[in-house]
């Protein structure tokens, strides 16, 4: 039985990453290595095959209850699967959002429906000759087969796995960049607004010491007036004017000049807080630009490639970001290399 299962696993895995790449053949009219892992397999399809074996077997004779068993078994298990890689690494390596009545994205009516069909063709059509075929291998044979490529199996997955820690890592990295330049971009803008508010304070009280000039002159007007109505304390009116006068200058004056000076240390502070800030905000945006450029290993440029429409639940736009200055990168070499030819 076990040995019969890792037979039929390591056929269907690659069965099923055939599809996979002949299905973005047919659509994008390129070659992607489709599988999560380096190698020509797709695990998910090799369990889903071991599921409906072992456990719809016996139903291959009833058409209607295989066509839901299969469906419902298959969605399960794509369920479980989409859940536990967004809840390890992350990462929606599919993603059916867009369709109708899917449940969390992870599965979709029209899918499931189309795993109840490839179940019943698999049980009925496709595994019994490939069972036969495979029940007149010598054990020998498989065995000595079976256990390499199981090895191979075991270094890809953990491979894989560090791959994917790997990402997560640099968009984490990402992430913390971006966020810190938003954070300066912020700051710069609430120095701005508050150096803004300072201004116009200082205009305002600026606009009260015109009021008060005004209001002096018409105490001087006024005084005149009464000066010569009562010219025998003239004298004694025109120093008390006078004197009157010379405060209310001096107080102007120190209004005037204290004005000046907090306009001063204002826009000082200010142009000093905002150069403190270009500058952290220049080397962030060139630690965001080195990290970008940095090409990235090949494993993570075969899953991007493999997955275009893959997106992190973690750090969606900083992959998105990614993707795109990867993308603009190679669409600049390969506008170089026709300019060339």
């Amino acid at each position: 039985m076990i040995y019969n299962n890792a037979l039929y696993f390591l056929v269907y895995s690659f069965i099923g990453w055939c599809g996979e790449v002949a299905y973005h053949a047919l659509k994008e009219r390129s070659f992607a290595n489709r599988g999560m892992l380096n190698g020509p397999v797709c695990p998910i399809y090799g369990i889903g095959v071991l599921l409906l074996v072992n456990l719809l077997g016996p139903l291959s004779g009833h058409l209607g209850l295989l066509f839901v068993g299969a469906m419902l078994l298959m969605s399960l298990e794509e369920l479980i699967g989409g859940w536990a890689l967004d809840k390890l690494f992350h990462q929606r390596w599919w993603d059916y959002s867009d369709s109708p009545l899917n449940l969390g994205g992870y599965i979709c009516l029209g899918f499931s429906l189309l795993w109840g069909v490839a179940g019943v063709l698999l049980l009925r059509v496709v595994h019994p000759p490939i069972a036969f075929f495979l029940s007149r291998l010598p054990r020998q044979v498989g065995l000595f087969i079976l256990i390499p490529l199981y090895v191979i199996f075991a270094v890809d997955l953990v491979t894989t796995i560090l791959i994917l820690l790997k990402l997560n890592r640099r968009l984490a990295q990402l992430d913390e960049i971006r966020r810190s330049i938003r954070d300066v971009s912020d700051r710069i803008g609430l120095l701005v607004n508050n150096s803004t508010l300072k201004v116009v304070d200082q205009l305002e009280d600026n606009e009260q010491l015109d009021q008060l000039r005004t209001n002096v002159g018409e105490v001087g007007q006024t005084l005149s007036e009464k000066g010569q109505q009562v010219a025998l304390s003239l004298d004694q009116k025109r120093q008390q004017v006078t004197q009157s006068l010379d405060e209310t200058r001096q107080s102007v004056g120190r209004g005037l000049g204290g004005i000046r000076q907090a306009a001063s240390d204002t826009r000082q502070n200010m142009e000093q807080g905002i150069n403190e800030l270009r500058s952290r905000l220049s080397e962030l945006t060139h630690k965001e630009e080195s990290l970008t450029r940095t090409k990235p290993s090949y494993g993570i440029r075969r899953l991007l490639k493999a997955f275009p429409d893959a997106r992190s639940t973690r750090y969606s736009d900083t992959l998105e970001a990614w993707k795109h200055a990867l993308l603009s990168r190679v669409s600049a070499k390969a506008d170089s290399h026709q300019d060339q030819d």
